[in-house]
């Protein structure tokens, strides 16, 4: 399995390699405040690094939020188990 992941990941380097070196014309890059001529190959790699770096940071959020709930729902269910054990042992009052 290792070996079949490093073909992998040697097959993609390569891919990625020559995409690099038939794209290296410059292009215009417009942002806000200027303009500036960079390889095609270099700003496709940086915009798939931002779209994986706001993914991973959207994700994270969700998460922290999940563990937080988690939590809460942990602390919920812990004095319900508390609040049952209370009421069995106090004792049955008859009529």
């Amino acid at each position: 399995m290792r070996v079949f992941s490093f073909i992998v990941f040697l097959l993609l380097f390569i891919l990625g390699l020559t995409f690099a070196f038939l794209n290296h014309n410059p292009v215009a890059f417009n942002y806000y405040f200027a303009t500036k001529q960079i390889s095609l190959s270099l700003l496709l790699i940086l915009a798939v690094g931002v779209g994986i770096l706001l993914g991973f940071l959207f994700t994270a959020f969700y998460w922290i939020r999940l563990k937080a709930e988690n939590y809460r729902l942990k602390a919920r269910l812990r004095d319900s188990e508390q609040e049952v054990s209370n009421l069995r042992s106090l004792p049955i009052k008859g009529p």
